[in-house]
């Protein structure tokens, strides 16, 4: 996987030192017992290139992590989405499906440590991500925002499939078949496809998302 940069302090931290560097960085003294947040490990399912550390208060919904995920990842046309846990699928309620439960539960009546679920955006051109409860955190105060970044990957720099240099944008036609990265001077040469901004997002090249 790609290492990563930390919110507060904004260094470069490898991969396998995500832990540490968070515990002696961001997280710090957890003697404080008045306000309770979980740890999330973001993963996506699809490209396995982008990943995030989010802390979300026990008292953030579902709802709340599936609007954030939307604003920093995902939002490109309204598409619906869901949450799969435990095998059961929460959706917002304007959005039901039969069978399905609402977004607005609480972080602290269903999330606990080590627990693995789903997201997914789009069910045509899906984003799918793997979620992951990597612990919990108490605070002294409470968080001024509900869900915070801890850390998250790096974006790659690109190289243009027909000359080499740094790139600039991805066929969003190519997409499916293979990726294709293009500079600004070799867009025309690609055939007249349409193109998009390469962006640090598993949903870059995706349906309409810039």
């Amino acid at each position: 996987m790609i290492d990563g940069t930390c919110a507060k302090c904004h260094k470069t931290v490898s991969i396998y030192k995500v832990n540490s560097h968070l515990n002696n960085c961001t997280l710090g003294d957890k003697t404080g017992t008045n306000h309770r947040s979980f740890i999330l490990r973001i993963e996506d399912l699809d490209v396995q290139r982008y990943w995030m550390y989010l802390k979300m208060s026990e008292t953030a919904t579902l709802d709340d992590l599936d609007k954030f995920l939307r604003n920093i990842w995902l939002e490109c046309c309204g598409h619906l989405s869901e949450f799969n846990i435990n095998g059961r699928r929460y959706e917002r309620q304007s959005e039901f499906c039969e069978g399905s439960l609402d977004t607005k539960i609480k972080a602290k009546e269903i999330l606990e440590k080590g627990l693995m679920f789903s997201h997914t955006y789009d069910f045509g051109s899906s984003t799918n991500l793997q979620i992951t409860i990597h612990g919990e955190y108490h605070d002294n105060t409470k968080p001024k925002n509900n869900i915070e970044i801890l850390m998250r990957n790096n974006q790659i720099e690109q190289k243009c499939k027909l000359c080499g240099k740094k790139a600039e944008l991805i066929c969003a036609e190519c997409y499916y078949d293979e990726e294709i990265f293009l500079c600004e001077s070799c867009e025309d040469k690609h055939g007249g496809h349409v193109v998009s901004g390469i962006v640090n997002s598993p949903r870059m090249g995706v349906c309409g998302y810039e």
